[in-house]
């Protein structure tokens, strides 16, 4: 269960730092330029298949040109498409049996 939440948080992080990246037209290649990064490093970061340390999220909110809350605050966009399915998708795996159920009936009320 707590690999499950460390690998959800992993990949919560690392669609924050595609979305911002994204949105200021940077590549990874880019941005590992800025940040002082290999370009593979952070697109396993951007997958959720890294664990950055301190360091490098300092760096990484460096070359965003962020500050470390901006980088942090994980809720105050509408994520695309894509990446809101794979949140969904990710809640859903990590959900007990009882939840699933749940989340069943409420899909199937609301979306009939």
């Amino acid at each position: 269960m707590v690999n499950q939440k460390q690998n959800q948080i992993k990949k919560i992080f690392g669609r924050r730092v595609r979305a911002l990246r994204t949105k200021q037209g940077l590549t990874q290649e880019e941005l590992g330029e800025k940040s002082s990064l290999d370009y593979k490093y952070l697109g396993g970061v951007e997958r959720g298949e890294r664990n950055p340390g301190l360091i490098n999220i300092l760096k990484i909110a460096h070359g965003l040109n962020v500050s470390l809350d901006e980088l942090f605050t994980l809720d105050h966009e509408v994520p695309d498409t894509r990446a809101l399915r794979e949140e969904i998708t990710d809640l859903l795996e990590s959900s007990s049996e009882t939840d699933l159920r749940v989340f069943y009936r409420v899909i199937k009320a609301v979306f009939g």
